[in-house]
């Protein structure tokens, strides 16, 4: 192992009780994990999309907005039943300047070849035609490039264009891989043909792995981390909760940074060991969409929502939507009886990935303390996070109560606002200033655990303060836009 630093995690615990326990953890790089990119710079490909964004150091995703991509696996998809899918790519999305053009739904960005190969599908034809097949109009590469540790070629599918470059016209009509392409090369313009509304930029790879046979894999298995770290960089931290810990299972959450990648999940509890791969469950869960359940032992609720807004922004648009059986859908809270426990919402902002894992079938002799739990991308970069053998063990253990978790949002709000106190409270008394301390609004409240109200005046910033039965009180800063 090597790239060894560290950096810090968050452990959330509850069970008949509660606890948390901030830890310092080791981030390094795992070289011994299985089919793993092991020189990241290997292939030397090139982003699909040229915008100034890949050149910057720094990029901030906007709360309310679109990202440059989404990722490879489980994401929550709203048009669905159970409001699951296994996505078997990235998702570029079309808002970019490129030397000093700026690019959207109306004037749709190219999208360049990434590697040098051969074209070795094309799929074209009327837009009617298109609009009935899930890639739309599409393009294959199979590029000269094998996979370092997979073996086979590289086959790289870009979908939903809404035209096709000239090689790929050509190519259209030509003998099966006699158009040759180059690094750079146009492959057509992003597009929304397809099963889909949304103009966008379906990045896929596949390939012949010794395991699955002929699969899509994970996409940033094409990239070089180290080229533009604001858009996609090494894995070197996360958060990990574990919300509830029972007598034969476990709730954790975890939660990266959008520019990140986490491809296997390890928990592990004494000799006891569960893995959720990302390619492993897209293989097994790829021909059932709604599927919280493909990996043994595993319950997977992602909120990962498509690459547009970070997860809070679109989690709190969503909320009332979210079925009961996600952790963090307030619907659970209709019936803790059937549901067993009230709902965790998601208050961590300017991510987009936040996934929750219900570990089955542990030993019913198994310790919260035992736990460790590592994370890995694809490229064998890992967080490692436990309760024994990491830091410094002088960490204070705080008891807390649902009562700690009072969430306040929108934040910027429109003016109606809304505030979870965890539990109910008997009594609860709100007052609201201006940004120049003046007294502007107060509100009282018997036996509330969920409060809807509105921020009466101008447009401005609010300071809330909320005074709960125990005279514990709570200060908010509140955006009316």
């Amino acid at each position: 192992m090597n790239y060894v630093f560290k950096t810090t995690l968050f452990f959330l615990f509850s069970s008949t009780f509660a606890f948390t326990q901030q830890m310092n953890t080791l981030s390094y790089r795992d070289t011994s994990l299985s089919y793993i990119e092991t020189i990241p710079s290997y292939y030397n490909f090139i982003y699909p999309i040229q915008a100034n964004i890949i050149d910057s150091i720094h990029f901030s995703p906007p709360n309310d907005g679109v990202y440059l991509k989404s990722s490879f696996g489980h994401r929550y998809l709203s048009g669905t039943i159970d409001k699951t899918d296994n996505h078997g790519g990235f998702d570029y999305w079309p808002n970019h300047i490129s030397n000093g053009v700026t690019y959207n739904d109306t004037n749709k960005i190219s999208i360049v070849c990434m590697c040098d190969g051969y074209i070795s599908q094309v799929i074209h034809g009327t837009d009617s035609a298109m609009e009935l097949l899930s890639t739309g109009r599409s393009v294959r590469v199979t590029c000269d490039s094998s996979f370092q540790t997979l073996g086979d070629k590289i086959k790289i599918n870009y979908r939903h264009l809404s035209s096709l470059g000239l090689l790929a016209t050509i190519a259209d009509t030509a003998a099966f891989g006699s158009i040759y392409i180059s690094k750079g090369d146009t492959i057509g313009v992003i597009g929304e043909s397809g099963i889909t509304s949304n103009v966008h930029l379906h990045l896929s790879a596949q390939t012949l792995h010794p395991i699955y046979g002929n699969t899509f894999i994970n996409t940033a298995r094409l990239f070089d981390p180290s080229l533009s770290p604001g858009i996609l960089e090494p894995l070197d931290n996360a958060r990990i909760e574990l919300l509830h810990n029972w007598l034969d299972s476990a709730l954790f959450r975890v939660i990266w940074p959008y520019n990140q990648t986490i491809n296997q999940f390890q928990f592990i509890n004494g000799a006891d060991t569960v893995v959720f791969n990302k390619e492993d469950a897209y293989q097994t869960g790829a021909t059932i969409r709604d599927n919280h359940d493909c990996l043994p032992r595993i319950n997977v609720y992602a909120y990962q929502f498509n690459g547009k807004q970070t997860a809070k922004a679109r989690y709190l648009s969503e909320m009332n939507n979210i079925p009961a059986r996600y952790p963090a859908s307030a619907n659970r809270d209709t019936n803790l009886v059937l549901y067993g426990y009230s709902h965790i919402p998601i208050t961590h902002d300017s991510i987009s990935f936040v996934y929750d894992f219900i570990i089955k079938n542990l030993s019913q002799s198994h310790q919260a303390g035992d736990f460790v739990i590592k994370l890995s991308d694809v490229w064998g970069y890992t967080v490692e996070g436990n309760f024994n053998t990491i830091g410094t063990g002088t960490e204070p253990i705080t008891n807390c109560d649902r009562s700690d978790l009072i969430v306040i949002y929108p934040n910027p709000t429109k003016g109606n606002i809304i505030v979870d106190l965890g539990v109910v409270h008997s009594s609860v008394d709100i007052n609201i200033t201006n940004s120049t301390g003046q007294l502007v609004q107060t509100r009282a409240f018997i036996n509330s655990q969920y409060i809807k109200f509105e921020i009466e005046g101008v447009s401005g910033l609010y300071f809330v303060q909320i005074t709960t039965t125990e005279n514990k009180k709570v200060n908010f800063k509140i955006l009316k836009e």
